[in-house]
């Protein structure tokens, strides 16, 4: 961990360590935080990917653990061919891991303090890009942007959309859990409570099963093979399976961690379908991770079977929520969730002129870039690159 004047910055995880003590005063004393912004799950995505992460703590002694807010990053290098330069880019650091949300620890009360300040502190890096994407806090997101030099950044909101433009990733339908499952089925109109009825009426002696220790590895590896089958042509197989190791990872990070909760659907030794959960005990919330079913189980609504099952199992576990997850598909609302939005906020430098776009720190990558550049005749950029590298040397 290196301590600045104003920071501490973190990029490994023996410095995550020294920082873990300052990380859990504050995650303790912000209550919007998500589990996804816990020290467990931020410190287990840095261990998984050596060398991309970056978190920016601010320091203040009056703050709980003497940080006032905290920005966990991940740290890649990009080829802009347009500029012909090497630049270092930020994303949320918690994508990198499927996190549902991202984005900002700080201390209750200190937003419009702390934030600007970490603003601050970050414009004066070297970076081209900065990225945060599913922030479920719009206001600390909007804090954040503001502080940034509009005639130095370039700030937008975009959109992100999949399918074609049909489905907003931005959203979160969430349902909101009320205190029995015959008060949520009452909740529902007349229509969609005869369905689930009929639904769980023709089960034909499938049986719902929740992971344990001994079968958590059978059941992960069912529930991935049916997700993947998704995904059809030759093109895609390289898609599918780097997908398919990102989501065993966040499954196993979840598991590691004591916060799965993974259902299964069997009738005998098939699957006919399973969903998995990352848990928020804190917050006593669900969030849905990834889920899938068999194709071949005709006649049987194994989507509606299993929220059935898991809205009925949260509600007796004492959950407060079932968060969906991203993208406002029918059934969810259907199923009695409504709407939180999260946002999207991208930050471009304008010029490099001032401040670089490019961090000295990762110039080994930038070299192996180059032999890249090299060997994929692209000798243009390779020499546009080559004299960048150059200029830093010296």
């Amino acid at each position: 961990m290196i301590k600045m004047p104003e920071i501490f910055l973190v990029d490994d995880r023996r410095g995550f360590e020294s920082l873990r003590p300052h990380y859990e005063a504050l995650y303790a004393v912000d209550t919007q935080a998500s589990h996804f912004l816990s020290p467990n799950w931020i410190g287990s995505i840095l261990e998984e990917n050596p060398g991309r992460s970056r978190i920016i703590a601010l320091r203040d002694e009056d703050a709980p653990g003497g940080i006032s807010a905290l920005l966990p990053l991940e740290r890649s290098l990009h080829w802009n061919r347009r500029q012909q330069m090497f630049q270092t880019r930020y994303t949320a650091l918690g994508r990198l891991g499927l996190s549902s949300y991202t984005g900002f620890l700080c201390a209750p009360g200190r937003e419009v303090d702390a934030l600007p300040r970490l603003a601050k502190v970050i414009a004066e890096m070297p970076w081209g890009g900065l990225s945060i994407r599913y922030e479920a806090n719009h206001h600390r997101a909007d804090i954040f942007a503001q502080a940034f030099p509009k005639d130095e950044f370039e700030v937008t909101w975009p959109e992100h959309r999949v399918a074609g433009g049909k489905v907003d990733q931005l959203l979160c339908p969430v349902l909101l859990l009320p205190a029995s499952y015959k008060a949520y089925l009452d909740s529902l109109n007349p229509k969609m409570r005869k369905r689930v009825r009929r639904a769980q009426s023709l089960t034909r002696g499938a049986t719902f099963r929740s992971a344990s220790p001994d079968s958590y590895a059978n059941d992960r590896d069912q529930l991935l093979d049916l997700w993947s089958a998704h995904f059809e042509g030759a093109e895609n197989e390289t898609k599918r399976v780097a997908m398919v190791d990102r989501y065993r990872a966040l499954l196993d990070r979840a598991q590691a961690t004591g916060h799965l909760y993974l259902v299964s659907f069997w009738l005998g030794r098939t699957c006919l379908g399973a969903s998995a959960f990352v848990a928020d005990r804190r917050a006593r919330r669900l969030h849905a991770v990834l889920e899938a079913s068999n194709p071949q189980a005709a006649g049987l609504d194994i989507g509606l079977l299993l929220h059935a099952h898991v809205i009925r199992k949260a509600i007796s576990a004492g959950c407060r929520a079932l968060d969906f997850g991203h993208g406002n598909q029918d059934y969810k609302y259907r199923l009695g969730a409504e709407n939180a939005e999260t946002s999207n906020l991208m930050l471009r430098r304008r010029s490099v002129s001032a401040v670089p776009g490019f961090d000295p720190m990762m110039l080994g990558g930038a070299i192996r870039k180059t032999r890249h550049l090299i060997l994929g005749n692209r000798t243009e950029d390779a020499l546009a690159g080559l004299a960048q590298l150059e200029r830093i040397v010296h």
